[in-house]
């Protein structure tokens, strides 16, 4: 673990991370990586997640480390990722795929940084590479998907984008999710074609508890779930009208085999209208989890309208705690200064285990450390 130590500081000395010193990280190695993590199970596909990194590496570092020194597959970053130069080229450089999408930060105009949406496809999918990664639907869009075989199993990663405003011509400051159809039929007969893979996960940006839809069971814990959360006022995600519904819609109809049909939805606060209608031939139990942030703090939980949809939303993966609502306690050194997940598949046993690295320590002092889901 001492040469693993050397090596994580020798890689932080050729790109020093843009929110904290070398001094800050050089001693985090040896909790990024434990002897646990070396354990390669065939029957288990591993994979990182982290969300919402605001122009920082504070999280981003450490996570392609883990990503590049054990047996993990692939890393998820979903969304707000308002990358700088220096981000790109870590990614761009990493060993294994750390597979982007994006989020509201990055696609809508008025943001500070925003590359927008066609943007975000030239000027960061194209750059890092992602292209030799994923399969993309097109050559201009955000969206895309991936296979991972791992003894047997084949896990389906799908990556979805939510801001779609320039391909529909919308106008993005209702702050609300837009899909074209475009994306939604090539969504639908990509579900059709995945009766056999073994499991299915899908990266979004925004989580789907919204208000305007439906309200969050806040009688729900977990020691994955915000201690902030059970008496939050369920509007922790601003996507409006009944769009915020396509997707879990989508994934319900393929999971019960009970289809839509020419269901609408509407984009925004406007008449653009998107039309569902589906043939699935389930029941199909191989969805795993939506992963996500958004919120800036931890949340994994069933949806409430859906129980056979989890969604694992992670905390803000910039400095400091970013939201009043993330129960962590984060500083700017040690482990407390970045977060994200390790999410270890079992195949054999359907089950899902998320473990947090990093802060872990919640303002009541209990800790955040890992949960295994059924699926």
């Amino acid at each position: 673990m001492r040469k693993a130590l050397y090596i994580f500081v020798s890689i932080l000395l050729l790109y020093p991370l843009s929110s904290c010193s070398v001094e800050d990280l050089t001693f985090v190695a040896e909790d990024i990586v434990t002897e646990s993590d070396m354990v390669d199970n065939p029957d288990q596909l591993t994979f990182v997640h982290l969300s919402d990194t605001h122009r920082s590496s504070i999280s981003l570092d450490p996570a392609l480390y883990y990503l590049n020194h054990t047996p993990t597959r692939f890393g998820l970053l979903t969304g707000d990722v308002t990358a700088t130069d220096q981000m790109l080229e870590a990614i761009r450089e990493s060993e294994k795929p750390m597979l982007l999408i994006p989020g509201n930060h990055d696609a809508y105009p008025y943001y500070e940084y925003s590359v927008g949406q066609y943007g975000f496809r030239t000027r960061v999918l194209n750059y890092i590479g992602q292209g030799e990664r994923v399969i993309f639907a097109n050559n201009q869009d955000n969206y895309w998907y991936q296979d991972y075989q791992k003894n047997g199993h084949t896990l389906r990663v799908i990556g979805i984008d939510q801001y779609e405003f320039e391909s529909v011509q919308e106008d993005p400051n209702s702050l609300n999710c837009v899909y074209s159809q475009e994306q939604i039929d090539w969504f639908i007969n990509l579900l059709e074609q995945s009766a056999s893979c073994n499991g299915i996960i899908i990266a979004i940006h925004a989580g789907f508890g919204n208000r305007y839809v439906w309200n969050r069971d806040t009688s729900v814990t977990n020691d994955f779930i915000s201690i902030y959360a059970k008496d939050y006022d369920n509007s922790y995600d601003f996507q409006g009208l009944d769009i915020i519904k396509v997707i879990p819609d989508i994934i319900n109809a393929y999971q019960t085999g009970v289809n839509l049909t020419a269901q609408e939805y509407r984009n925004t606060t406007h008449d653009d209208k998107l039309t569902v209608t589906t043939h699935f031939d389930g029941p199909h139990h191989n969805f795993i989890a939506y992963f996500g942030g958004h919120t800036h703090w931890d949340m994994v939980e069933h949806l409430t309208p859906y129980p056979q949809q989890l969604q694992a939303l992670i905390a803000y993966g910039g400095d400091g705690t970013g939201s009043k609502y993330n129960d962590l306690i984060k500083n700017t050194s040690n482990k407390n200064s970045y977060n994200f997940n390790v999410n270890v598949i079992d195949f054999n046993k359907r089950q899902l285990r998320i473990i947090r690295k990093g802060a872990n320590v919640k303002v009541d002092g209990t800790t955040r450390d890992s949960i295994v889901i059924s699926y």
